[in-house]
């Protein structure tokens, strides 16, 4: 009898004291053995460190001295991770089912394209199921709700460290896309997520989502499409950061993206165009059969078409939300 795959679950976590033990017990509940349980303590000053060691023994606990940030501190967990499946968990959220884990793992096992299994998110009281479809091929993934196969982080690599936090996602999975693999959405797969956010914590958070998105175009886009990239996300975030009524934050973004540009050259590793023609269409289309995405990997068809593509349904949408009276 073939025994089952190790599944490391990571957390990270920063002066969460009060809720990463909700997060804990929700891990422990789940009925997939074999797993082990990481967790890295970013530099709490709340005794979150001390709070894991005492209360959850068997969690292999990292502690930071330095805040390293969201990113490198799962990093680092990644990298000491044994499983040959890592399961990504917020320490502000929890799972709702605990057969969580024993769903991701057994979808993977069936194929072997996938690289991440990226969960459904819901706030507290949130709809568990969602009616429209069970599974979909997708661009992206969450950071704080998935499962990742381990190996393919040995052909693309871990996630930008110097991001700090918000949108490393994105660049790891245009990654995995220009590499061919997979990433399916499992809305039977569902996690909790409560945020606890200061308001300095969202000013901060819209100017980093802004500072990576900018960085990311000029790491992994091939020209010329970084140009592109940085025109429209200027434009977008300036007006979401003034509908949010925080222009700081988006002044901050920028004032950071700008300070690192002498980075960005050592960093650059531009994914092909096919991959972003990847990107563009399975942001753009509801891929749910294997098939379907086995041709489309295999006959996407170019940049070109997937621009067309995106743009031929964004109209086609904007026109049926008029028609019907209704807002974006």
């Amino acid at each position: 009898m073939v025994s089952a795959a190790l599944v490391s679950v990571i957390i990270t976590t920063r002066n969460r004291r009060h809720v990463v033990g909700r997060a804990l017990d929700s891990v422990l509940r789940q009925s997939y053995e074999p797993k082990e349980i990481l967790v890295a303590d970013d530099a709490s000053s709340d005794g979150t460190g001390s709070f894991v060691r005492e209360c959850y023994p068997g969690v292999r606990l990292l502690t930071f001295e330095k805040n390293l940030g969201l990113v490198e501190a799962r990093n680092c967990l990644m990298k000491q991770a044994r499983g040959q499946y890592i399961v990504s968990l917020d320490d502000d959220a929890w799972f709702a089912g605990a057969d969580a884990i024993s769903l991701a793992v057994t979808r993977m096992e069936r194929e072997c394209a996938i690289a991440v299994a990226t969960f459904r998110v819901i706030p507290p009281g949130g709809v568990k199921i969602v009616s429209r479809f069970a599974e979909r091929y997708v661009h992206v993934f969450n950071g704080g709700a998935h499962c990742l196969r381990r190996s393919v982080l040995e052909t693309v690599g871990f996630y930008e460290g110097h991001f700090f936090r918000q949108g490393e996602e994105t660049v790891l999975a245009m990654r995995l896309l220009g590499a061919g693999y997979r990433i399916i959405y499992m809305a039977s797969v569902v996690v909790v997520h409560d945020p606890v956010h200061s308001e300095e914590d969202r000013r901060k958070i819209l100017a980093y989502q802004f500072r990576n998105t900018l960085q990311r175009a000029w790491l992994v886009e091939p020209l010329p499409w970084p140009v592109m990239t940085i025109a429209g996300s200027m434009a977008s975030f300036l007006v979401l950061a003034i509908r949010r009524r925080s222009v700081s934050s988006y002044l901050l973004g920028l004032k950071m993206a700008l300070r690192d540009i002498p980075k960005i050259p050592r960093h650059r590793a531009p994914v092909s165009a096919e991959a972003i023609s990847l990107f563009l269409l399975l942001r753009s289309m509801e891929i749910t059969e294997e098939p379907q995405v086995s041709r489309l990997y295999r006959d996407h068809g170019g940049t070109l078409k997937a621009i067309a593509s995106l743009l031929a349904r964004k109209v086609r949408s904007r026109r049926m939300n008029l028609r019907e009276g209704g807002g974006e």
